[in-house]
């Protein structure tokens, strides 16, 4: 089921992402060969809404502190893409500004480097 959230969320579906995790799918159950999870996909997607439910489903909660394969969390794949207001929902819920990536760099390093 956590494979099926992941996809959902990446294709920005909310409808389904809300009813698999109302059914208490696990948002960071599933991670990809690359390493990202259900709420990185959204970030990088700018899904906001989809971020928001990830971060306050009531059972089975997304980590935003979680790194992909790159080192990336949600915060740089947010960063990365211009998402300004899913950065400030994923420092609201804990992702921490200072976590580096594989390459030393922060999330604010990669907003810069990205425009």
């Amino acid at each position: 089921m956590s494979d099926v959230l992941y996809h959902a969320a990446a294709r920005g579906d909310e409808p389904m992402v809300k009813s698999l995790v109302d059914g208490g799918a696990a948002p960071d159950g599933f991670i990809a060969k690359d390493g990202k999870t259900a709420l990185m996909v959204a970030a990088a997607g700018g899904y906001k809404s989809l971020v928001n439910m990830l971060l306050t489903a009531k059972t089975n909660r997304a980590s935003p502190s979680l790194q992909d394969k790159l080192g990336y969390t949600a915060l740089h794949h947010s960063a990365s893409n211009g998402h300004a207001s899913i950065c400030l929902v994923l420092l609201f819920y804990g992702a921490l500004a200072e976590t580096k990536d594989s390459a030393g760099n922060t999330p604010i390093d990669v907003a810069r480097s990205h425009g």
